[in-house]
């Protein structure tokens, strides 16, 4: 099901709203506790995340954004990387949907024995170049899995793991499946336990519409399929929280005992 924001009267608006956590808490409690449904293998959507002028801001601002650097990689299974293509940017708007990012953590936080989550967010923008034989940009199918050295005050380093995955979308107002770039959860056509299932089976389908919110535990097999239109930008905010590595998670995927070597699914995949 997906979850839409209640009706509430409508406030003044103001860039500094991002800075004062108990409005935005005001903005995002109403959902309920996203991240700990996504914990419960939830696949939350939530659309009318923000309030619409916030959201229109954080629009605005992506699209004003100048700094854009295109991602490319081809499949490399040696390395683990997934194909993928789309161009990143962190500037303003990142950093206040951070702040957003930081209240879903700190709800989540708020019971004892909850591990501390560490958001790290980055500015999407997906397009296809004009053509009929142009692909537009894309994620082949992933689970998000990475790991992440962290440097501590004592000079020592920590491997920090994706625990959650977000995604806020910035798109037109009138985005449809036709014009691609949607959401396809994979997890739902396979029985995780035992691996089993094909990256053909059936499998939900999410369109990338305006101020519309998606999160979930990680790992969660997952793809972007490419951009049809031509006409239009996929513009997003993703990103993940992290938490401290376990011992197995280290063990499993660590490869250099200087912590300069890591395996992950893709260091730079995006939804």
């Amino acid at each position: 099901p997906i979850h839409r924001r209640q009706p509430t009267p409508r406030m003044p608006f103001d860039e500094d709203d991002f800075y004062d956590f108990d409005v935005i808490h005001k903005w995002v409690d109403g959902h309920g506790d996203v991240i700990r449904r996504a914990e419960a293998g939830e696949l939350v959507v939530v659309d009318d995340f923000l309030p619409s002028d916030a959201a229109r801001h954080l629009r605005q601002l992506v699209r004003d954004e100048s700094d854009w650097s295109r991602d490319r990689i081809d499949e490399d299974i040696d390395n683990d990387d997934v194909a993928h293509e789309f161009e990143a940017s962190t500037g303003p708007a990142t950093s206040l949907f951070t702040r957003v990012a930081m209240a879903l953590a700190s709800r989540y936080g708020s019971s004892d024995g909850c591990d501390a989550l560490y958001p790290s967010f980055t500015a999407s923008r997906y397009s296809r170049a004009p053509g009929a034989d142009t692909v537009g940009d894309r994620i082949d199918i992933h689970d998000d899995f990475a790991l992440s050295p962290v440097e501590l005050a004592n000079g020592e380093c920590e491997w920090n793991a994706r625990r959650f995955a977000g995604v806020l979308y910035l798109t037109d107002d009138v985005w449809t499946e036709a014009d691609g770039g949607c959401f396809v959860d994979h997890n739902a056509s396979r029985d995780d336990a035992n691996d089993t299932g094909t990256d053909n089976a059936p499998m939900r389908r999410i369109v990338p519409a305006f101020n519309r919110f998606v999160a979930f535990a990680v790992p969660r097999r997952h793809a972007v399929e490419p951009v049809r239109t031509t006409s239009k930008k996929r513009h997003a905010i993703f990103g993940w929280w992290y938490a401290a590595a376990t011992d197995e998670e280290i063990n499993a995927h660590v490869v250099d005992d200087d912590m300069k070597v890591y395996y992950s699914d893709d260091d730079d995949d995006d939804d």
